[in-house]
């Protein structure tokens, strides 16, 4: 594998990587890419064009056009031909764990593979243009930013290459992209908000919402809705007039004691020493559970 790349700026946590590279290719030219990590690349502006095949069993598939927003799967080796030049690209890298975890190990065939060339019709393209504002101006919290992204995004990786296939995943225990994304909108676009009013807006009853979250992310609702309040209350503390007691009351917990030790937990620090240390630019990272 060739690397005719540098990386301008990046940011990375909990399995997932983001970088903007600036990239410079001969006039024109013809390589193998392969990547040891599951890889998205979104071309900004355009300026790179060109083309790619899977090599896959011998198989001498057709070159497809590359769209722009591409997939190269770990340790799959990719023949791509283009005209060259200077271009600036988001590569969003993805543990190879995670990624096998969330696309529910998807068997990667000449249809899939043929199919990375251009990811389209997804909200990816959004996500990760967003998340370039991340990398370019790193801002309070853009680590757990970028990890809940991922999420989404490998999840709708998975389903566009089941689409792509041919292919309809099960519909018992699984929820739909647009599912996921509204019950993350209703997570974190609300101060308080219970398990029961979840579910009512997404029209389930509780044990089937948590069952089929459960199935299709493989982390419980309960815990991301911890997080998504220890969160709310990392920003709330940026306040140094806010009292704990009001951050406790407005982050859903009952008192400021069950909310202290819930704090320490995710975060190894007290509300008072986190918001101590924030003062000084000292911000810890989430635990995972």
């Amino acid at each position: 594998m060739i690397q005719n790349w540098t990386v301008e700026s990046g940011l990375s946590s909990g399995g997932f990587a983001m970088e903007l590279r600036h990239y410079t290719w001969p006039t024109p030219n013809e390589f193998i890419l392969e990547e040891d990590e599951p890889t998205l690349g979104m071309n900004l502006g355009r300026q790179l064009s060109g083309e790619s095949r899977p090599r896959i069993g011998g198989s001498q598939a057709r070159f497809r056009k590359l769209g722009q927003v591409t997939l190269s799967p770990p340790g799959i080796p990719f023949d791509v031909r283009g005209s060259g030049g200077q271009g600036l690209v988001i590569a969003y890298r993805i543990a190879p764990d995670v990624f096998e975890r969330l696309t529910q190990g998807v068997c990667w065939d000449e249809s899939r593979l043929s199919a990375c060339a251009d990811i389209y019709g997804t909200s990816i393209e959004a996500t990760l243009k967003r998340l370039t504002n991340e990398i370019l101006s790193p801002k309070f919290a853009s680590d757990i930013m970028l990890e809940a992204a991922g999420t989404m995004i490998t999840i709708e990786i998975a389903r566009f290459l089941q689409s792509a296939a041919g292919i309809n995943l099960p519909k018992t225990r699984q929820l739909s992209v647009r599912q996921i994304t509204r019950i993350s909108e209703l997570i974190e676009g609300r101060e308080t908000i219970s398990l029961r009013a979840i579910a009512h807006e997404c029209g389930f009853s509780e044990r089937t919402l948590m069952r089929n979250f459960k199935a299709t992310t493989g982390r419980t609702i309960t815990e991301v809705v911890a997080e998504a309040r220890i969160r709310r209350a990392m920003a709330l503390l940026e306040d140094p007039a806010l009292p704990i007691k009001v951050i406790a009351g407005r982050t859903g917990f009952s008192n400021q004691s069950s909310f202290i030790t819930a704090f320490r937990r995710a975060t190894g620090l007290t509300p008072g020493t986190f918001r101590t240390e924030l003062a000084s630019q000292l911000r810890p990272n989430l635990r995972t559970s």
